[in-house]
């Protein structure tokens, strides 16, 4: 007897996502959910450079910034209330001053720089087809940081941009490879109809981008069926956050399973497993601080590290932030 209707048409590249190669992740929340799930795995993966960003023309500017470094400037910074923002960040980067601001976004535009030249794959969550351009000068905004809402127009962006994407990226990394989802988290401060059409178009517009023509294609980006498996599988309200809006810990955590079966090989899944049992390990604390046994417990962690770095060199470095953390 089955109980879910099971998302069967999922991707089959294994072993495009690995422990040796950065990721870059774009996009939505959704997109911090699964890139938190890949750095508790230790993977070299930069998440969202420009912080939290939801329609298809915002990601896509913030490509191109990464690929051609084009430094935020004061042209593009505000001020609210003595605070600073940026029309093309989240909220995340705003700060008390303009040099703050300043110097943590273009830090992160060349930290993203040169993780994206030798990435295997960037990941793109779209979340919303809506946008809003700033009246002023009609430039399109990535966050309105709650500014009056007379200051912008709202407008459907036409375009997923997928396709956009990787040309873009293609002047610094050739052999990139885009994988696109659609972010199951619902925008429903303007309706649920609104939403619906939203992710509608999405869908159609990504669909069109990864079927356009015979230079553009499958060897170039794959779409994953997010918002699919938490319709479909998880149709339940128990899989949401108490917000109803949000997937709960136990829907990531199933979504990210799904995700590392369609990119990810044995191999890399073992090292997955590997890492996550250290990391336990590494984050145990005892309950009684002077038990004679803490010593032979810290010293047997102790030999699992210099295993894992024997055998894994490359991950040196990420494991000793493990341990920092």
């Amino acid at each position: 007897m089955k109980f879910v209707t099971e998302v069967r048409d999922l991707p089959h590249r294994e072993g495009l996502i690995n422990h040796r190669q950065p990721i870059v992740m774009l996009g939505s929340c959704f997109t911090d959910n699964i890139g938190q799930q890949l750095r508790r795995r230790l993977f070299d993966v930069e998440i969202n450079p420009f912080g939290t960003l939801y329609n298809p023309d915002s990601i896509l500017e913030a490509v191109r910034r990464i690929v051609c470094r084009k430094y935020i400037t004061e042209d593009d910074i505000f001020e609210s209330d003595g605070v600073f923002h940026s029309w093309v960040h989240h909220s995340s980067f705003s700060a008390r001053t303009a040099a703050e601001l300043l110097e943590k976004a273009n830090r992160r535009i060349d930290i993203a720089h040169e993780k994206l030249s030798n990435a295997s794959t960037l990941i793109v969550t779209l979340g919303t087809a809506y946008a809003y351009r700033l009246l002023t000068d009609d430039r399109t905004v990535a966050n309105c940081h709650k500014q009056p809402a007379a200051m912008f127009s709202r407008y459907l962006c036409r375009h997923s941009n997928i396709k956009l994407m990787r040309d873009t990226i293609c002047h610094i990394n050739r052999n990139i490879h885009v994988i696109a989802t659609v972010s199951p988290i619902r925008h429903l401060a303007e309706g649920a109809h609104d939403n619906a059409l939203s992710k509608a178009h999405l869908l159609t517009a990504i669909d069109a981008d990864l079927h356009c023509n015979d230079t553009f294609g499958v060897r170039d980006a794959t779409y994953f069926p997010a918002f699919e498996i938490m319709l479909d599988e998880l149709r339940d309200y128990r899989f949401y956050a108490p917000d109803l809006v949000h997937p709960s810990q136990q829907a990531i955590d199933y979504i990210y399973e799904k995700f590392e079966q369609s990119f990810c090989d044995f191999d890399t899944i073992r090292l997955s497993e590997q890492i996550l049992r250290l990391a336990t390990r590494v984050n145990h604390r005892p309950i009684v601080a002077d038990d004679p046994r803490n010593a032979d417990f810290a010293n047997d962690t102790q030999r699992h590290i210099e295993n894992l770095v024997a055998e894994y060199p490359f991950l040196a470095d990420r494991i000793n932030q493990l341990k920092n953390d």
